[in-house]
């Protein structure tokens, strides 16, 4: 019957904007032109009907309930338009003269709206016509609208979808979410604007809810992959809150973007796990100023302690040698101070490499490690590459350091001498290094434990900090560290650490 409607659901013309309502309002002004232009412009819904009951003329107020302009109605028939809700005659090529107003159906381009009418016979121009007058007899109209309003205004993306998933209404903030044109959405089942991997899941789901129409608020714990209509996913949560039966099986869902919240909560663990790691690095920190500082103390007071000898027996010259001694020690372990500080600065600040003599280090080290012993083991050095090498100097020195004073700890009382040797080479741009000595050895049960930060093996371990240090170090160079030994036969550890060009750190 309807040639123009639309036979679309009521609920769809609701969606229409008012930027096209006002459009039609100009048109049917427009039209209204010549004598016509007062019609045009009265505030009520008015149709002006000739003999045939072709609309001759109308309002903008009446357009506007028709959500058409008038050039698209003229012509048309009042039967198309409009009738009688009830048992009232035909209307084409009649007039009732009834001044009382009686219910009535409007067909707009959305539906069918319904009104309260009356239909009086006119002299329009000299000729016989009909005058339809209409109300919107909705009460709640107004107020329809102004909801309506409020939700396509608010910030946070709203769909309103029925029981099989199809979307009925959404808001401009959920079009801009996912991509479309909150009209396009109308008609989508919700299960579009989920992954693909994920869609199977999601309509069980969805179904389950169904059912059981409990409310499901914000901060549940579902997240969601979402699919935007340009096919990127992104993270969402959804508060879910079924509408009460008389509106029909219709729910609300309000859909929040997750991508920046789990940026925030990443950046959060990254910068908890670097705290950790500072604390972690503070007590390494603690551990190697400690042992660093503590042998090289202990030689200057056993050297002080024999200058006092050499002094209260007169012998000058060995009391020089001694206090030179004692100045050296106490030289080297200042710069020792500074390296321990650069490694415990790491992370926040590069260590720069730095050109040196392998060998000369290595001595220094064992000197300042056994300078107030009466009888330290044999030491040798047995080094195959060139005579300076690139690397990070306070790295090489605090894991010489750590390893020479473990063998120095870890001698047998029951061998005859104790015998400690460094041989390395220079292998892929790598320097190799392995510290040998012929001491108690390590239990194989243990061997998996030396370097775990705090665990100690025995009595003679220190507390713990020491080799997981010296790993943590080389690791972080991507170097590597192995451990060999045999109980009552001695411990070999094997090291590399990568040999770096200048500009490298």
């Amino acid at each position: 019957m309807n040639e123009y409607v639309d036979k679309t659901d009521a609920a769809n013309s609701d969606l229409k904007c008012d930027a096209d309502r006002n459009r039609h309002r100009r048109d049917a002004a427009r039209s209204c032109d010549g004598p016509m232009m007062p019609f045009g412009s009265m505030p009520l819904a008015m149709a002006v009907f000739d003999v045939q009951g072709r609309l001759a003329h109308a309002t903008g107020r009446f357009c506007y309930l028709m959500d058409c302009p008038e050039g698209s109605l003229r012509g048309m028939s009042i039967d198309q338009i409009f009738y009688w809700r009830g048992t009232w005659p035909t209307l084409s090529g009649t007039s009732v003269n009834d001044e009382t107003s009686k219910p009535g159906i409007v067909m707009t381009r959305g539906g069918e709206l319904p009104v309260d009418a009356c239909l009086l016979p006119v002299d329009f121009l000299g000729e016989p016509h009909s005058l339809l007058t209409v109300q919107d007899s909705r009460p709640d109209r107004d107020v329809e609208r102004i909801l309506r309003a409020v939700i396509d205004v608010a910030p946070t993306a709203t769909l309103l979808s029925d029981g099989s998933g199809e979307i009925v209404l959404s808001n401009a903030a959920a079009g801009a979410l996912f991509g479309y044109d909150p009209s396009e959405l109308i008609g989508m089942s919700v299960d579009d604007l989920v992954d693909p991997e994920c869609r199977a899941k999601h309509a069980y789901n969805r179904k389950v809810f169904s059912e059981n129409r409990l409310p499901r608020p914000m901060g549940s714990g579902q997240s969601i992959t979402a699919r935007r209509k340009d096919g990127s996913n992104f993270p969402v949560e959804i508060a879910l809150y079924p509408l009460d039966r008389s509106y029909g099986d219709l729910i609300h869902a309000t859909v929040t973007d997750l991508t920046e919240r789990h940026a925030t909560e990443a950046l959060s663990d990254q910068k908890t796990r670097r705290m950790e790691a500072l604390n972690s690095d503070l007590s390494a920190f603690a551990y190697s100023a400690s042992h660093d500082l503590k042998a090289p103390l202990s030689s200057i007071s056993g050297l002080l302690s024999i200058c006092i000898e050499d002094l209260d027996e007169g012998n000058l010259q060995e009391l020089r040698e001694n206090l030179d001694n004692a100045v050296e020690i106490s030289r080297r372990s200042a710069h020792k101070v500074e390296a321990v500080l650069a490694i415990a600065r790491v992370g926040q600040e590069t260590i720069p490499a730095e050109r040196f003599d392998p060998n000369r280090e290595i001595h220094d080290i064992w000197r300042d490690l056994t300078g107030a012993m009466t009888a330290p083991p044999d030491f040798r050095v047995d080094l195959d590459v060139p005579n300076l090498i690139r690397t990070e100097r306070p790295t090489f020195n605090l894991v010489l350091e750590n390893l020479l004073s473990n063998a120095l700890r870890y001698g047998d009382d029951r061998k005859d001498r104790h015998r400690i040797r460094v041989s390395g080479a220079l292998r892929d741009d790598r320097i190799c290094l392995i510290v040998a000595d012929n001491g108690l050895g390590i239990p194989p049960e243990n061997l998996q434990r030396i370097f775990k930060m705090f665990d100690r093996i025995d009595d003679r371990s220190g507390d713990g900090m020491g080799l997981s240090l010296v790993r943590k170090q080389i690791e972080r160079l991507n170097g590597s560290i192995s451990v060999s030994s045999t109980p009552g036969a001695g411990t070999e550890f094997s090291f590399s650490l990568p040999l770096l060009t200048k500009g490298e750190t």
